[in-house]
């Protein structure tokens, strides 16, 4: 028992070494990646990618958007229905907002479990529903800090569904023109 108890604590020990060094690795990877001139360069003339961002649900964290943030420029929020819910959509909008990034809706089929990757039946009024839906709220988050809504990208398997069922796919188009008539 002895021996079993020494075992499980020198285990517990390394993981945790090994998440020490990890987080410092990453801590400084970022530091100097934000400090470096190609950077900058980059992030000041928009070239670098956008993030899946605002992920996290209820009491479950996901991603490390704090982190993640300050190095993009454009930011996909999850609007609720695959990961991400009010107070989450939120603070990642407030984030983007003190990091001069632009907002964009993520939304996807109601799917938590799957986090929106499991294809669903649905009809197209269901698409345009769950799209204005999501769209529209992200939207009220981005104008009550002062931005404008930059993009809409369907998430995981909804964007897969859109190259596969034509109906659905201008069900979502109609949804995002009815709540983005200004061209993004």
């Amino acid at each position: 028992m002895q021996l079993k108890a020494k075992l499980v604590l020198a285990i517990t020990g390394l993981v945790f070494l090994v998440s020490a060094v990890l987080l410092v690795i990453s801590v400084y990877l970022r530091t100097k990646l934000s400090e470096s001139p190609t950077f900058q360069a980059m992030k000041h003339e928009g070239k670098l990618s956008q993030a899946p961002i605002g992920e996290s649900f209820g009491n479950w964290p996901m991603g490390a958007d704090d982190a993640i943030m300050p190095l993009i420029t454009t930011a996909n929020v999850a609007c609720g229905f695959h990961g991400g819910d009010p107070q989450v959509m939120r603070k990642t909008v407030a984030l983007a907002a003190e990091n001069n990034v632009a907002v964009g809706a993520h939304p996807g089929l109601p799917d938590l479990v799957g986090f929106g990757r499991r294809k669903m039946d649905i009809t197209p009024d269901d698409a345009y529903a769950m799209v204005v839906y999501q769209v529209g709220a992200l939207k009220a988050f981005a104008e009550a800090r002062g931005l404008a809504l930059h993009h809409v990208k369907p998430h995981g398997a909804l964007y897969v569904m859109l190259h596969d069922q034509e109906e659905v796919a201008a069900a979502v188009a109609e949804a995002i023109r009815d709540t983005c008539p200004v061209p993004l």
